[in-house]
């Protein structure tokens, strides 16, 4: 740390000048520190105080810079009390010459994380699942006591009735409070954690309605007043498997070997759905379609059109579904063997074409 001073009036040799350190701001006694000036030397007599003595004069309109080299700074994000300085003509700090106890005040920062050190891992993949999460950061600074840490979920994973499951630290006295997508643990560091990697596994997490990659996590940790270290661009999260319906079923006005007809699907969607998300059916290879399908709603939705490209059939919900949605499609070719099962399949799409 550098403090640059102009003292309002001449110092003379015997004079001594005081620097004292506000809260929150730790100087390491027996550490050097320095000036620009031969005649003024300095030392570090206590943890919030240094003394500078002066062997010669030094003329007001002089500038002293000094120079200290081992200050540690607040633990925490927050403005400190203002840094003192007052000239003595002696060292029986009596006689003072000139005093400025304001106006010297310093702002302190969060610490930001490296974007690597944060990590997240759902037990389970599957879209619209309630699943646990397990969360892994390297901090770059301890918590300092009661301190609390706050995750931020990016808004396609939500959360119900979240839980702690386990913890690197202790966790006796824990509690959770959520605050829309913000998530903050409580009561876990009553005496600080100076350990740096901590992790945790948290329940009651609501995984993404789509296989769309997530919005970043954020992490932040705090001491009881203000910010420690933060990350606002944290890891995201994709699922790699889609939750299946919870009924799905096809039945044919005609069940004649290779006689074209109408079927009849209706679908239970595992989670909501909105107008302009999508169904995609791909027919078997043993069936076809004689002609461009008509898609014509029956129940639980008020409008759908179909759009055939090869063998797929793209059925768009142009209105808002409900949560089970029946409707009828025209013009499939029945399989042409008799008493053979066939399987029959749709997946659905959000309107940016995830499958969800």
């Amino acid at each position: 740390m550098t403090l640059s001073l102009t003292s309002a009036n001449s110092v003379y040799s015997g004079s001594f000048i005081g620097v004292s350190f506000p809260q929150y701001l730790t100087a390491v006694v027996g550490n050097t520190c320095s000036t620009n000036n031969s005649l003024i030397s300095c030392s570090v007599t206590s943890n919030n105080f240094s003394n500078l003595s002066v062997s010669g004069t030094v003329a007001a309109s002089e500038t002293i810079v000094i120079t200290y080299n081992s200050i540690t700074n607040a633990q925490e994000a927050l403005t400190a009390n203002s840094v003192s300085v007052t000239s003595y003509i002696d060292s029986a700090n009596d006689g003072i010459i000139d005093q400025l106890s304001t106006g010297l005040t310093l702002s302190f920062t969060a610490n930001q994380l490296p974007s690597n050190v944060f990590y997240i891992l759902p037990a389970n993949k599957t879209t619209f699942v309630t699943t646990s999460y397990t969360f892994s950061v390297v901090l770059s600074d301890p918590i300092p006591a009661n301190g609390y840490i706050v995750i931020t979920f990016p808004s396609s994973v939500t959360l119900t009735s979240p839980s702690l499951l386990s913890a690197s630290f202790s966790t006796t006295n824990y509690s959770l409070s959520q605050s829309g997508s913000n998530l903050t643990i409580l009561n876990c560091f009553s005496s600080g954690l100076n350990t740096l990697t901590v992790s945790m596994s948290i329940g009651g997490i609501n995984n993404p309605s789509s296989m769309a990659p997530s919005a970043s996590f954020q992490i932040f940790t705090f001491g009881s007043i203000a910010g420690v270290n933060y990350l606002n661009s944290g890891p995201s999260v994709t699922m790699t498997s889609i939750a299946q319906s919870a009924a799905f079923s096809a039945l044919p006005t005609s069940t004649t070997v290779h006689a074209t007809t109408t079927y009849t699907f209706s679908i239970t969607f595992f989670g909501a759905h909105t107008s302009n998300d999508y169904l995609i059916f791909s027919i078997p290879s043993t069936m076809s379609f004689a002609a461009n399908p008509v898609c014509s709603p029956v129940s639980g939705i008020a409008s759908i059109n179909c759009t055939l490209t090869n063998s797929s059939l793209k059925i768009v919900l142009v209105a808002v579904p409900s949560s089970t949605i029946t409707f009828n499609v025209s013009n499939i070719n029945n399989y042409d063997v008799s008493n053979t099962a066939v399987t029959l399949s749709m997946t659905a799409y959000n309107t940016a074409g995830y499958a969800s």
